[in-house]
């Protein structure tokens, strides 16, 4: 018969602990996983820009242009269907003619993550842009604000854009 038996002894507390750890460690693990996974687009705006090189029609060299690039930082791939300007002074929002031009690449993926849209920037004041706004294919939009606090040529606009419309609503009256 054998002599020496080999016992292991292990407690309740140690396999609860044990459990705990392994179950933390999980949940923290999934729940970067699932925010990796979730869209994130980043919105650069970039005045005075110049093409050099390879000229075509729809962009002429010589001329500064507005570049509106937009990068996925996600995982998953986005459709991009149009790019906005919200420019002071205006009633509305001056839509990009490249979101619906078909040279630029619509879907941007993890090995494809830019797309650019460009203006000629004479056809633009740019002092009075106040936001690019994108908008992907389920309608979701993203704002890139151009500058961080307001200037007082956007506190101009905006006094005088809200007396404007005081105006208006006594002529209404």
């Amino acid at each position: 018969m054998l002599k020496n038996i080999i016992t292991i002894q292990i407690s309740v507390n140690t396999v609860a602990w044990y459990g705990a750890i392994i179950a933390t460690v999980g949940f923290i693990m999934s729940t970067y996983n699932i925010l990796r996974d979730k869209a994130k687009i980043k919105i650069k705006y970039e005045p005075n820009m110049y093409i050099h090189g390879g000229e075509s029609l729809n962009y002429p060299g010589g001329v500064e242009h507005l570049s509106i690039s937009v990068i996925n930082r996600g995982r998953r791939p986005i459709r991009i269907e149009a790019a906005y300007l919200k420019i002071l002074g205006n009633k509305g929002l001056v839509y990009l003619t490249d979101s619906f031009a078909d040279h630029r690449p619509r879907i941007i993926t993890e090995e494809k993550p830019t797309t650019t849209f460009l203006v000629k920037q004479n056809l633009i004041d740019i002092k009075k842009v106040y936001c690019v706004i994108v908008v992907d294919g389920t309608g979701r939009k993203y704002r890139k604000y151009v500058k961080a606090f307001p200037t007082f040529l956007q506190f101009y606009y905006l006094l005088k854009k809200l007396i404007k419309d005081e105006k208006n609503s006594k002529k209404t009256i």
